[in-house]
Order: C-alpha cells, then structure tokens, then sequence
C-alpha cells in the first residue's frame, strides 16, 4: 500500500511538473504563430519533423520540438522583438511604473557571431566547469541583449531582453572575427570575394514586411507572404554609431539573393542618423542625366516574371517596368545577404544615360554602360551586370572598398 501512494505520488509530481512547462521548454519560444508569448490557454500546433515547413508557418525560425510537457512534436517559434510577454514558469518580469518590460527574448551573440546551430540558441552558464559549451569551437558570453537599465551590473534579474537567459554559446571564431560568418556560411569566397568580406557583424535588419528583426542566420521563409515586397522602412542596426545627418560621410548598402546571386537593391549615399540605426527609405530609382551626388539613390536587379518580356529574365528598375524596389520573385527559400559601406564624402552616382565606358565612377542609371543594367536587359540596355559577385570584385571593389558590416538571414516573396 505504501509503494502504491509513494507511486501516485510522484506520478502527481511529474504531471504537475510537466503541466508547469512551457510547451517548447526554453523561455524564448512560443506556439503562437504569431511570435507573441503563449498564454495559459493556448494550444500548440502538432507536427512532424520531416514536414515542418508545411506544418509550421507564422513567426521567424519555425521548428519542430519535441514537447516535454505533451510528449508530441509541437511546432515552436521565435519570440519576435518587442513582444511583451509573461515570463516562463516560476519567473517574473521587471516592471518600470507599472509597465512590463520584456526578459524573454532569444540571447543573440555578440559581434554578430554565430550561435550554437545556425539560429538556435544553446544557453550556458559561465560559472560551470564546462559551462555547457561544446569546447573550444564555442564559447559561453554574456548575450548582446541582456540591459541592465537600473545600473545594477552585478543583478542579472532585474535586466530586460534576453534576461532569463543571459549566457549563450557562441562560435569561438566568428566571436573576434566577424568575416567569419561568411565563411562558415560558405558565402567567401564563392559569392563575397574574401576582399569584400565585412569587418563587422550587424546587430539586426528590420524588415517591414512582415515587421519584424532578423538577425544573423534567421529564417523568416516560414512567414505569411509576402516577405519581401518592398524593403521600405527597412533599417540596419549596426555595433558601432552612424555620423550624423549633416556630417559629409554617407553609408551604402546593398540587399541581394545569394542563391541567385542576382537579385539585388543597392542603396547609395545614405545620410547617417548619428545612431546605430541606419534608415533605408523608398527611394525613386536614379533617372537624373547629370552626374550626382544626390543623397539616397538606389538600383535594382529583379527577376522579371512578366510574360511579355519572359525573354528578359533580369532587368534594371526603371520606371518603365514600375517602382521601386521590386519584389524579390523567389517562391522558396533563399539566403539574403545584407553589406553595408561607409565612406566620408558623397560619391558621384552616374552619368545615368552614360554612352561611354567610365571606370572613375558607379553608373546607376540605365543604359548599356550602367553597372547594374543586366547584360541580359534587351530594353535598358544590355548593360554591364552580370553578377553580384562580379559587381562586388569590381566597381565596389574599387570605390567602395571593404564593407563595414555585413550579415545574412533566409527569406521567400
């Protein structure tokens, strides 16, 4: 009689300890497709492994876990930045005049290195003999969205962000050297010549469609479409401040399909902001015949799915074909690869109409001369695009020189 109470007992204690659980097990997963933290009341999604893309679809870095708490595969999302959301089971969260502040979000890496399996993260605990970390390939640090906003750096729980989890593993290597990444990606020297690889990591990219901020490595393919209709709205958040707006430095960025490595958006003479956020508008596409150097002038690549110009498989952006920026066409999912240049003056974007070669300057506009008119535009040009990683060994090579930041994450249209 004793063993069969002593029995139920523990049995009772399980269930209560699986029923306490998140569903997903870490704090900064969720069942709600819509990346916002699950309620008491919600129920999770079912799925199987091998059929996640079409089981799973709604907020970033879509997976299939098993549950401890159903013992069923259950489908598991990224809390998205900015929710505010209740804290996992046995927690609470700081409030500041009643409001509560966020503890729960996924700790990212520092430097824009690597985490322990791509967009995964693997919490660590620095103070343990071998912190949790498989050794010496990563290494556990503090994660670079843990604020402490009160000033109290020894008190980790009164820190916003990634709080609950502060310590993550992180690539040992892409730690110290953010080129790194693009190796390990294999994106250098295949598609970034090593030259152009950047010298520093990116915080995050936000995009506005869906909203949400993408770091190093994500995958957003698994979110309502469309993902990348326009990119306006879009900023990148660097490690290191922009100069001000009315500083003579300017900021470029180029957005492009690596798995194309043709689909492009190039944005040039970008003022900065005198923050860490550089804000990349909708831009009318560079028309003027003069040469210039206007402040925020773009170029697009797009692939064109139109049937009465299907024997144009890419074309410059003009307003002939519509506004910018087009649509990225790609239905599955691609890798995005996101460069970023500073120089400290204005460069000369053009003639747009150039009718001669010049190597003394990147031509925008269209015409069979314009960098980014595709060889393959019968309309525009042919022009002297071939390919991104052409562009990137020669003109950008040339005048732009090293990227200063640069990161990558997965999308679909």
């Amino acid at each position: 009689m004793a063993k069969l109470l002593l029995l139920v007992a523990v049995t009772i204690a399980l269930l209560a300890t699986a029923a306490a659980q998140k569903y997903c097990g870490a704090s900064y997963l969720t069942i709600r497709s819509d990346g916002t933290a699950e309620t008491a009341t919600d129920k999770p999604t079912t799925c199987k492994t091998a059929t996640v893309k079409n089981d799973c679809k709604g907020a970033p870095n879509a997976r299939c876990v098993l549950s401890y708490r159903t013992y069923t595969y259950v489908c598991c999302f990224d809390i998205n930045l900015g929710t505010v959301a209740t804290a996992a089971p046995g927690s609470t969260l700081t409030t500041v005049a009643g409001q509560v502040l966020v503890q729960n979000l996924k700790p990212i890496c520092p430097n824009g290195a690597l985490g322990f399996g791509g967009n995964r993260a693997l919490p660590c605990n620095p103070s343990s003999a071998n912190s949790g970390c498989p050794t010496p390939t990563y290494k556990c640090v503090k994660a670079v969205n843990v604020y402490d906003i009160f000033g109290t750096p020894g008190i980790l729980t009164d820190d916003v962000g990634a709080a609950l989890t502060p310590y993550v593993c992180c690539d040992t290597q892409s730690l110290t050297n953010p080129s790194a990444v693009f190796t390990s990606a294999g994106l250098t020297p295949n598609i970034v010549p090593t030259a152009m690889a950047p010298t520093k990591g990116v915080v995050s990219v936000f995009l506005p469609t869906p909203a949400v901020n993408v770091y190093v490595g994500d995958d957003r393919s698994q979110m309502a479409a469309p993902q990348l209709t326009t990119l306006d709205g879009t900023t990148i958040s660097l490690f290191t401040e922009t100069a001000f707006a009315n500083a003579t430095d300017r900021y470029h960025a180029l957005i492009f399909d690596s798995t194309t490595n043709k689909d492009c958006v190039f944005f040039g003479n970008v003022p900065g902001t005198g923050t860490s956020q550089l804000a990349l508008t909708t831009f009318e596409q560079y028309v003027d015949a003069a040469n210039s150097t206007a402040d925020n002038v773009m170029a697009v690549v797009y692939t064109n799915d139109t049937s009465a110009l299907a024997s144009k498989p890419y074309m410059y952006a003009s307003d002939t074909y519509g506004t910018s920026p087009v649509a990225f066409a790609n239905t599955d999912s691609h890798r995005f690869v996101v460069l970023v240049w500073h120089t400290d003056y204005s460069l000369n974007f053009g003639p747009a109409n150039a009718t001669v070669a010049d190597t003394t300057k990147i031509l925008l506009g269209e015409g069979i001369y314009g960098d980014f008119v595709p060889t393959t535009d019968k309309t525009a040009g042919p022009g002297k695009f071939t390919t991104v990683t052409a562009f990137l060994s020669g003109k950008a090579a040339t005048f732009l020189k090293t990227p200063i930041a640069g990161t990558y994450f997965f999308a679909k249209k």
